[in-house]
Order: C-alpha cells, then sequence, then structure tokens
C-alpha cells in the first residue's frame, strides 16, 4: 500500500507533453537539461520504490510514472498476484494498463504482458515503454491512426 501512496504523489498527471525526451533533450536550454536530469533521478527512485526495472523508453518520464505506478497497484490490488508473479493471467493486467493509456493519453495503445516474449514493433514518437517486475514483463507503446479517405 505505501507503493500506492508513494505513486499518487508522484504522479502529477496535468503537465503531461506528448514528446519523446529525445526531442526535450534537443530543444531544451542547459537549465532545462538540469530539470530533465531531476526528473531522471526522481524516476529512477519511483523505480527502485515500486521495484520495478526500466528496460528502454521513449516516453515523456510523467507517463514512464504513470505506467508503473498504475502496474504497481494493479499487482498490490489483485490477490493471485501479491508476492507470486507465476499465477499471473497476463491479458487482466495488459488489457486495464492499455485502458488506462487509451483514456489518458488518446488512442491507440498496445500492451503485452508475459514470463518469456519476443517482439519487434513500429511506434509513435514518444510512445514506447518496456519494464518489468522480477519476472513479469510489460511492453506498452503507441501507435497514429490515419483515416483514409476515399476520393470518389
Amino acid at each position: 500500500m505505501e507503493e500506492a501512496k508513494k505513486c499518487k504523489n508522484n504522479n502529477n498527471g496535468s503537465n503531461q507533453t506528448k514528446r519523446s525526451k529525445k526531442m526535450l533533450l534537443a530543444t531544451t536550454s542547459s537549465s532545462d537539461d538540469s530539470e530533465i536530469a531531476k526528473e531522471e533521478v526522481k524516476l529512477a527512485a519511483l523505480s527502485i520504490h515500486v521495484k520495478a526495472k526500466l528496460r528502454a523508453a521513449d516516453m515523456p518520464l510523467t507517463m514512464q510514472e504513470r505506467a508503473l505506478c498504475f502496474t504497481r497497484s494493479f499487482l498490490d490490488h489483485h490477490p493471485p498476484f501479491n508476492n507470486n508473479y507465476n499465477r499471473i493471467k497476463p491479458f487482466q493486467l495488459a488489457s486495464a494498463l492499455k485502458k488506462e493509456f487509451d483514456t489518458r493519453y488518446g488512442p491507440v495503445w498496445h500492451c503485452i504482458v508475459g514470463k518469456s516474449f519476443g517482439s519487434y514493433v513500429t511506434h509513435s514518437n514518444g510512445g514506447f515503454l518496456y519494464f518489468s517486475f522480477e519476472t513479469l514483463f510489460v511492453l506498452l507503446f503507441q501507435t497514429r491512426v490515419q483515416l483514409l479517405t476515399s476520393h470518389d
């Protein structure tokens, strides 16, 4: 339960940005660089606190925090998941995390959860996160949808 409190304190959804960290680094001044470094340290501390391991990311830091906090809270509030990731039904977490990100950040998010899987995906800029909790791995990514119009 303490992890959920820490996550709620760290989740400030009001100043979300759609730009990736790489884009931010390329276009910011040195004072902004120091602010980004502080946010990265904050994210690292949160990762340690919720016992997650960040594997790869192309996503704004606040969105990464949301993914980690949401996943930790989900695992803590579903009894089969407490301290035994071997009994998890990955599709439940994948579905819940996808719905959370579709609702908060717009469509189209995809989520893959499991103990062992391979992937090769194309994602939108600023819309990719791969992390784990012990032996449970989570791949979350966004794709853009463009409607095709017919020229009758």
